[in-house]
């Protein structure tokens, strides 16, 4: 009876070791959706520490087929050791360099945002709890990033700013709104608590109140900061990080301005939003934010420029010549939407931007899936969002990027609320008819990455004569543990033969449209 016992203990710490289950559900496209509610969620394998010895490699998968992290522990072979070829694949060698290092990881993230506290409120406590741990708990995919709007967006139900009062030039009107303190500044906080690792708060801001901004002539969409109200809207911005500091929120990072070609040359028919050509955005920080937030205790917070498409960086480089504006600087926020067309918007302007400012770091701070006209704005099961997701976060995290943050961790069926129907599709979806929400394919991309490379890793080498289509980078973990994705967004079926120097060799199957992730420490002489 003792030994009985003992087995079942054993195998119920082996499943919660290796996560619980995901429970599929198919709404008619190629894939699956892991359904969750107040009582059951699967959860992202834990690295089992114990397993992890010298010597041995621990894979997870997930695929088109259904794979949702699904993960086993093998011996690695001696080096040069010869597999046998499996058939109907084509065989990919990988090297991995440790040796050869380049950019640190900052980490990866969401955005709260008005639509993801709605979303999120809409549910019972039991399902709210289940969908932040997700993100953010000891079971979740390891979040470390958390991006909140300054003031109103398109996802949210109105337009709003801090202070819509006309001409308050003393800002005696400033102040918080329903939207912040019901449905984000809770869910940050409680994101925070639940988290195991330091979570790293950043904002932007969608636009100025309208009473500070001058409107173009030809059109009332279009719009950008009245110079007479500079010192006053750096003072705005004091007003909001003074705010949130008083519910115990410190902010890492922000940005000047959300998209500010956005006010300048989209067509964007809702109050959120405002331009900021490259030479107003440096005559304002340089002049009046920068100097401001060094004046009011906020001297550390980092401040980065872009926060746009990275078809726009080479002109936000060339305002950074300017000393003065170089010296608040900290980094180059980008966007993921342009990257959808990389004749127009190759990684190569990644590359240059680092090779002219290496001090400076380039973080992904907006991505979301925007489908074909001819769909839903929310596709559940859709497969093409997470190769399309995972291959994008690989591709920049090739070429300097430090980080990658989605938009909203959560939107519901509709893919909203959006007060301007600008919706969007998300890594989880909330129900609230059935108090459920659903946990996109894409959703799992993302785990793949943000789980196993946390805050504080380095890229190193990995290299293939020909990798045949395979997307694929690598890692050296604090912890000594080294970590390699690969991506198979193709029809083929691969075999990757990877050569861990004096660590040995691994081999994997990696079957057409799925995703791998492959950890392994390092020997005492690595």
């Amino acid at each position: 009876m003792c030994n009985i016992v003992l087995i079942i203990l054993i195998t119920f710490m082996i499943a919660i070791a290796l996560g619980l289950p995901c429970a599929p559900r198919r709404y008619g496209y190629d894939s699956v959706v892991c359904v969750c509610n107040a009582t059951y969620c699967d959860s992202a394998a834990e690295l089992p520490e114990d397993l992890l010895q010298q010597g041995y490699y621990v894979h997870y998968v997930s695929s088109r087929d259904g794979d949702r992290l699904n993960v086993t522990t093998k011996p690695l072979a001696p080096s040069g050791n010869s597999f046998p070829h499996l058939p109907n694949t084509e065989l990919v060698q990988f090297s991995v360099n440790v040796s050869e290092r380049y950019q640190n990881v900052t980490g990866f993230g969401g955005a709260i945002t008005d639509a993801a506290g709605i979303n999120i409120a809409s549910l019972s406590p039991g399902a709210q709890n289940q969908l932040l741990r997700q993100y953010f708990g000891d079971e979740g995919i390891g979040y470390t990033l958390i991006r909140i709007p300054m003031a109103g967006t398109d996802f949210s139900t109105r337009y709003y700013t801090y202070d819509d009062v006309a001409n308050d030039e003393s800002l005696s009107h400033f102040n918080l709104t329903e939207e912040d303190l019901v449905y984000k500044i809770q869910y940050v906080q409680k994101s925070m608590q639940m988290s195991p690792r330091p979570i790293r708060l950043f904002t932007a801001p969608w636009t100025a109140p309208a009473w500070m901004k001058e409107f173009f002539v030809f059109s009332k969409a279009f719009s950008t900061l009245q110079k007479k109200y500079y010192q006053l809207y750096a003072d705005y911005f004091i007003k909001f990080l003074d705010a949130y500091k008083s519910h115990g929120l410190d902010f890492w990072a922000l940005s000047p301005q959300n998209e500010p070609f956005g006010g300048l040359i989209y067509y964007c028919p809702y109050g959120n939003s405002m331009g900021m050509s490259p030479a107003v955005l440096r005559d304002w920080v340089k002049n009046h934010l920068g100097p401001t937030l060094h004046a009011n205790s906020y001297k550390d917070l980092k401040i980065m420029i872009v926060d746009d498409q990275k078809i726009t960086l080479p002109l936000w480089l060339c305002i950074m010549k300017d000393p003065d504006l170089q010296k608040y600087i900290s980094g180059f926020a980008i966007h993921l939407y342009s990257d959808m067309y990389p004749i127009i918007s190759p990684t190569s302007f990644l590359d240059k931007a680092h090779r002219q400012y290496p001090d400076k770091f380039i973080l992904y701070t907006e991505a979301s899936i925007i489908h074909l006209a001819f769909e839903p704005p929310v596709c559940l099961g859709k497969w093409e969002s997470a190769e399309r997701y995972a291959q994008n976060i690989l591709e920049v995290l090739n070429h300097w990027t430090c980080g990658w943050v989605d938009w909203n961790i959560a939107l519901d069926t509709n893919g909203g609320p959006n007060y301007v129907s600008n919706t969007l599709d998300s890594p989880i979806i909330v129900n609230a008819t059935s108090d459920e929400f659903y946990k996109q394919p894409m959703f799992y991309a993302l785990a793949h990455i943000s789980k196993y490379i946390p805050p504080g890793s380095q890229r190193i080498k990995m290299h293939s004569d020909d990798n045949k289509g395979l997307s694929s980078a690598a890692f050296l973990r604090d912890d000594g543990n080294i970590v390699i994705v690969i991506l198979n967004s193709l029809d083929t079926n691969k075999q990757c033969i990877l050569s861990a120097n004096q660590h040995g060799d691994i081999q994997v199957s990696v079957p057409a449209h799925s995703i791998h992730t492959i950890v392994y420490k390092q020997t005492s002489a690595g």
